[in-house]
């Protein structure tokens, strides 16, 4: 099977342990890898990855591909891991992220390890058409974890890309009951921050207003002084504590271990052998920019390639000052290339999306093809 694309973005066929990208050796194929991210709010993640498989099988039937969309713990973590791993995923109601409830979904591992999504209980889908920060609460995603640990399971991975809050993951402390969690908790962080820098980089993001920020700045500082005071544990010094609008760092106060979202997927999902051997790799996400380089999963991806390999980007929009970080061995193809403004690039994704895959599949692909 040379072509493993599904386009709802799961792929449905099964490969056997230690060979997910298809034969070792195959004569006169290269290697593909497509692992684009979401377009947040525009196209999915496998819309993505089947328009680039089609373009680049249009120009070259015998590629080798393996194409999924790619997670590095954010919403859609859960899917992925039903399609590729034969994840088990249960459901519960939990506390959304402005109070009130939620259905939210959570998975079991073939191997006994229970696998929470933050996204699930307080992501963007749940946040309404206004998000706001200063009401925010992490409680749902708590909650899960405890459903988790009444379960038996001893292992438990938190992801937590995609949150729309920023109350310091103090919600989902208290209800955990300020415990330490009687299994081996490991906590997925999307960006490698501070706890009490989470405000300074997302809290407009978030929905915050100017009026907001001071109030949350100093509401980080006091849970930080809070942590340390009930725990002994400074989460400020914490990796990717910042993540997850500081629920990472409060995770961590409760004996998580913490690690990088992409790094985490790669090992649940057993990736690292296909990049190794990839002539290709290619992702995508809505827009590069300097959130994208504090160690999200499409800056991680395309600086993991070496050796021989080419990369690519296909992005809605890409920062103009941090657009050469990636050097002139990637070809960088944004939506913006084919309208005016991001507004226009975001209005006609879908259209733009599939002369988009094929400049970019000419780009890695044909002699002289688009730089």
């Amino acid at each position: 099977m040379r072509r493993r694309s599904d386009p709802r973005g799961a792929d449905r066929r099964r490969a056997p342990p230690g060979r997910p990208f298809g034969p070792a050796v195959v004569t006169g194929c290269r290697r593909v890898v497509v692992l684009p991210d979401k377009f947040r709010g525009t196209l999915t993640a496998g819309t993505v990855a089947s328009a680039v498989t089609r373009a680049l099988v249009r120009l070259d039937p015998s590629l080798d591909i393996l194409a999924m969309p790619l997670s590095d713990g954010g919403q859609g973590t859960l899917d992925v891991l039903a399609a590729h791993r034969n994840a088990r995923l249960r459901r519960a109601r939990v506390t959304g992220p402005y109070g009130g409830t939620v259905e939210a979904a959570w998975a079991e591992l073939p191997d006994g390890t229970a696998v929470v999504e933050a996204a699930e209980a307080c992501g963007w889908a749940r946040a309404g058409a206004r998000p706001d920060p200063m009401r925010s609460t992490t409680r749902g995603v708590g909650e899960l974890v405890a459903l988790a640990v009444a379960a038996g399971h001893e292992r438990i991975i938190v992801t937590i890309g995609d949150t729309v809050t920023l109350d310091g993951g103090l919600g989902a402390v208290e209800a955990l009951s300020w415990t330490a969690v009687r299994a081996d908790l490991r906590v997925a962080g999307d960006v490698e921050i501070g706890f009490a820098d989470a405000t300074r980089y997302f809290a407009r993001q978030k929905g915050a207003t100017e009026a907001d920020v001071p109030r949350l700045e100093a509401r980080m500082r006091r849970l930080r002084e809070r942590y340390r005071e009930r725990t002994g544990r400074d989460v400020q010094t914490v990796r990717c504590g910042g993540s997850g609008g500081g629920l990472a760092g409060a995770l961590a106060a409760l004996g998580a271990r913490c690690a990088p979202g992409f790094t985490v997927m790669n090992e649940l999902l057993d990736l690292a052998g296909p990049l190794a051997r990839a002539d290709l790799v290619i992702t995508g996400e809505g827009r590069f920019d300097r959130t994208s380089l504090l160690g999200k999963g499409t800056y991680r991806l395309l600086t993991a390639v070496g050796g021989t390999a080419r990369s690519g980007l296909i992005a809605g929009s890409v920062d103009p000052a941090i657009g050469g970080v990636l050097g002139p061995g990637t070809v960088v193809v944004p939506f913006t290339d084919y309208r005016a403004t991001a507004s226009e690039a975001i209005r006609d994704a879908e259209a733009i999306l599939e002369t988009a895959a094929a400049d970019l599949a000419n780009a890695l692909l044909k002699p002289g093809g688009r730089r």
